[in-house]
């Protein structure tokens, strides 16, 4: 874990199973001193075991990953990490998800924004309390 500044970098949780793009979205939020990504999953047992045991403080997934539903994904998640803000960065629009689903993403981000711009909202984001609110954006 990285230390700077004198206070631990906010931990992390990437789920994408495009390992192309996860490795993009990794290396865009490891340049920013706040952020320490702490593990990687390619699929949704993996995240939903992730999400408990990283004690991640944020959470990026993919909606369409292996073994889940989205709806049933994003409540899942929520439900292992209460305290993490969930950063949707996906294809699906945010009406794809249900009202509960929507309800526990603080962020919801198109696949098409760059990555650079994702990990800086998300640098933002990891500085706030760890509540989450519905703000779906494109």
């Amino acid at each position: 874990m990285r230390v700077r500044g004198g206070s631990p970098p906010k931990r992390v949780v990437v789920c994408d199973d495009s390992p192309e793009l996860r490795a993009l979205v990794v290396d865009a939020l490891e340049r920013h001193p706040t952020l320490d990504v702490v593990a990687l999953a390619g699929d949704a047992p993996t995240v939903l075991r992730l999400a408990g045991d990283a004690r991640p403080d944020v959470i990026v997934l993919d909606l369409l990953v292996p073994g889940a539903e989205p709806d049933a994904l994003v409540t899942a998640v929520a439900s292992a990490a209460p305290k993490a803000h969930i950063v949707v960065f996906s294809g699906l629009s945010p009406e794809a998800l249900d009202e509960q689903a929507r309800a526990a993403v603080t962020l919801h981000k198109d696949k098409t924004t760059p990555v650079d711009s994702l990990a800086a909202e998300v640098a933002a984001l990891a500085g706030r309390p760890g509540h989450r609110v519905a703000r779906p954006t494109r």
